[in-house]
């Protein structure tokens, strides 16, 4: 992990004190070429050679890609994690969707079984309505017979 190599590297002072190293940073965003860099450091601090400052040079510009890498990887992780989360959600709606859709589906079968059962009904009773109609008609032609029959 990133934090177990600061440690291993020298915490976040890079091995130096905090008061040296706050006088590192601060000549440090001033921006100066390397050479005047150094000029001043080794002056403010005379008891750190030119060789540990360019070892400490080294390890804050390694220290900076760490830091770097660091939030570039919790960027990446923040965004997977969002998608991740996106992703869960629908499939969660599409899963509600899904049941809304076979509940409908359901509901649909119910109304056109009804539906058909409604319209066999009505034509049985149409049938039967004709076939009713029907007999009366024979009926009513064989009384007219009779009757026919009898003035004869």
């Amino acid at each position: 992990s990133t934090q177990s190599t600061w440690a291993s590297t020298g915490g976040s002072t890079g091995g130096w004190n905090s008061e040296d190293h706050n006088i590192f940073l601060r000549l440090k965003t001033q921006d100066l070429p390397q050479s005047k860099f150094i000029e001043i450091l080794s002056k403010q601090l005379p008891y750190i050679s030119e060789s540990e400052i360019l070892q400490h040079i080294q390890w804050y510009d390694k220290y900076k890609e760490l830091q770097q890498n660091q939030k570039e990887a919790v960027t990446v992780w923040k965004t997977e994690k969002q998608c991740d989360e996106a992703n869960l959600m629908l499939k969660v709606e599409v899963q509600k969707q899904e049941e809304r859709n076979h509940e409908q589906q359901k509901r649909l079968q119910e109304d056109r079984k009804k539906q058909q059962e409604f319209i066999k009904k009505q034509v049985k009773e149409w049938k039967e309505a004709k076939q009713r109609h029907q007999m009366q008609k024979k009926k009513k032609k064989k009384k007219k017979k009779k009757t026919l029959g009898s003035k004869q």
